[in-house]
């Protein structure tokens, strides 16, 4: 039997933006209207037996100490409320939709969530300050016989406005175009090699460290999405890492050794936090890996669209050969 056809759709409180209906890695982003409310699962969708459970346990807060019992016509009466309650979930917020194959409607939410996970990262990345909540509400609509359902998070009810709204414009999409655009010739391949599994994988972890705001924890964060781009040894990580930084950040030599010193050191600085050990970070450790980071995500990507390259074998021999006469300092 074939995968079916499922829109998936999350909404998320904090985030409000200027263009119509912009779609990043396939992923759309919309006003949700009631006239928009087709691309739910219709209210009939819910799961009866959650709502019977709810109302069971409302019921019993309320009565408990009188012994009533509720009446077909209270339970109706909740049922519309309940259900008017879970269009507001999305009515009115920004949603972020897509479209997945999948054989039930649980796979459908965790494809959907992995494909908007990406897009949001791809955003929380590349646009300074996009410091975004994952999304929590979520719905998948089968789109051959409309069937569906809707997830919660706990407690239910509509979560409190964010004190922080983000926003994107048309400057904003203009300048991830490009990055966008390879991007997506490796993210939304039917079959992602290996290279663009780290590279999503890179994506991911860059994004953490974005939104991190201890600054070890960031720098735990950047190195390891430096480690899913450049590394596959088991030992020597430091030198192989800042090694092929170097080569791939600048062809100057001079800026290479400096930028070897600045890896090897920020390599092992990670590994002191990780392991408990004593460390101090200097005054710019946080902006180089800020500065460098994200940038290498995309180089990466760019080179590895340029010339496709499936394996982190074809990379590396690749920055072998742009090494030159350059060779790293002792340290």
């Amino acid at each position: 039997m074939l995968p079916k056809s499922w829109r998936v759709i999350f909404a998320i409180d904090d985030l409000e933006y200027i263009p119509e209906d912009l779609t990043i890695l396939d992923v759309t982003f919309y006003k949700m209207t009631r006239s928009k409310c087709r691309d739910l699962p219709s209210c009939k969708d819910v799961k009866e037996s959650e709502l019977r459970r709810r109302f069971r346990k409302w019921q019993k807060e309320i009565h408990a100490h009188t012994g009533k019992k509720p009446t077909f016509d209270e339970y109706k009466e909740y049922q519309t409320k309940m259900k008017e309650r879970i269009l507001q979930r999305f009515v009115d917020k920004i949603c972020v939709s897509t479209k997945v194959k999948a054989d039930d409607k649980d796979e459908a939410i965790r494809e959907g969530s992995r494909k908007i996970e990406t897009a949001l990262d791809f955003l929380r990345t590349y646009k300074v300050g996009f410091e975004l909540r994952s999304p929590l509400n979520g719905a998948a609509k089968n789109l051959v016989d409309g069937s569906g359902t809707v997830t919660f998070e706990a407690p239910w009810h509509r979560d409190a406005p964010s004190p922080w709204k983000y926003q994107l414009n048309r400057n904003d999409l203009k300048n991830l175009s490009k990055e966008e655009a390879v991007l997506n010739r490796l993210i939304l391949n039917p079959n992602p090699t290996a290279m663009s599994r780290r590279i999503s994988r890179a994506l991911r972890w860059t994004a953490m460290g974005n939104q991190e705001k201890d600054q070890a924890d960031k720098i735990i964060k950047y190195i390891t999405a430096l480690e899913c781009l450049f590394i596959k040894e088991r030992t020597g990580k430091a030198k192989f890492l800042a090694e092929r930084v170097a080569i791939i950040w600048t062809s100057n030599h001079a800026n290479r050794t400096k930028i070897y010193g600045d890896f090897y050191r920020l390599y092992n600085l990670r590994n002191a936090v990780v392991h408990g050990n004593h460390f101090t970070i200097a005054s710019n450790d946080e902006a180089i890996m800020k500065c460098v980071a994200p940038n290498l995500v995309f180089e990466v990507a760019n080179v590895v669209v340029a010339n496709s390259f499936s394996t982190i074998n074809q990379l590396l021999s690749w920055l072998g050969s742009k090494k030159g006469s350059w060779h790293p300092p002792s340290v």
